[in-house]
């Protein structure tokens, strides 16, 4: 394995197992956090890599020690960057392994080889904080990765679906139904959060209903989400589903419960439909027999 990084308190650095790879070759990079003797709630940055060298094939959360994404990692080709915000509630240190306390991995890239030449992967626009209750900086020791393409046109079997073989679902959690004067206007939102320790969280949807006549349909949404009953007196389910499509439905009752008139009410109309049915069978369709 190669590491390229040196010994610091806090340090921030790329780990792969090879640093050349063929054109058409995939490579793993890992984006790990060494916090030594730290405790850390918050990382974000970027990560810059030579778009004229390689190109990227996936970026996946699998094993991240974040729990809750402000900005999911996530890459702009063009511009060569893969940005990420993150916090962990309650912060976290380096991870317990069998072979003791190890560096915390934060997210996972797959690049591709694309044209022969030598560049660098690196950071940008890097901050952490403390776990402190007050989010002091901490300092970062920060290092690069150089990475060779070289001519040999190496296609590889993808490691992408290796990396994404996963028939677990999402692991279980609880939204929160909150409000705050500086979040939509003080009006009712949703907030929730997840982890896939194997594929990665791909998205979430939403779904509002206040009776079971109430056909409503899934929608695909971020974490905070703006409720469209403000009224508090729908049912809430939550979906999460991973890279590889597995889910995990969460349900939450209504703040405000409909009142007894109002549950029985969708019963009734369906009752009454029914009942017109078998009357127009009995009217109309029994005598043309």
């Amino acid at each position: 394995m190669f590491y390229f990084h040196q010994a610091f308190a806090v340090e921030l650095y790329l780990k792969t197992a090879v640093s050349e790879v063929g054109v058409g070759e995939e490579l793993l990079v890992d984006v790990i956090v060494d916090v030594g003797d730290e405790t850390l709630n918050a990382v974000e940055g970027e990560l810059v890599f030579p778009v004229e060298l390689v190109k990227v094939v996936g970026v996946f959360e699998r094993d991240s020690v974040i729990t809750f994404w402000l900005e999911k990692p996530h890459f702009d080709e063009a511009d060569g960057r893969i940005k990420w915000s993150g916090v962990t509630p309650g912060g976290f240190g380096n991870v317990l392994s069998p072979f003791g306390l190890q560096p915390a991995r934060l997210f996972s890239i797959i690049f591709e080889g694309k044209n022969v030449g030598t560049g660098q992967i690196g950071f940008g626009n890097v901050r952490a904080l403390r776990n402190d209750g007050e989010g002091t900086l901490v300092e970062l020791t920060i290092s690069a990765l150089t990475l060779t393409v070289n001519g040999k046109d190496s296609k590889s079997e993808s490691k992408k679906e290796e990396f994404l073989t996963d028939d677990e679902p999402p692991q279980e959690f609880v939204p929160l139904v909150t409000a705050d004067p500086t979040i939509f206007d003080g009006r009712w939102f949703l907030i929730f959060n997840t982890q896939d320790k194997e594929s990665g969280i791909k998205n979430y949807e939403v779904l509002e209903k206040r009776t079971f006549l109430d056909f409503r349909f899934w929608t695909v949404a971020e974490s905070p989400y703006l409720l469209k009953d403000q009224n508090l007196r729908s049912r809430i389910y939550v979906k999460a589903i991973d890279e590889r499509g597995n889910e995990r439905v969460t349900e939450l009752a209504p703040t405000y419960p409909l009142n007894w008139s109002e549950n029985v009410l969708p019963w009734v109309i369906m009752i009454i439909i029914l009942d017109l049915i078998v009357l127009f069978w009995r009217k109309f369709l029994w005598r043309k027999r």
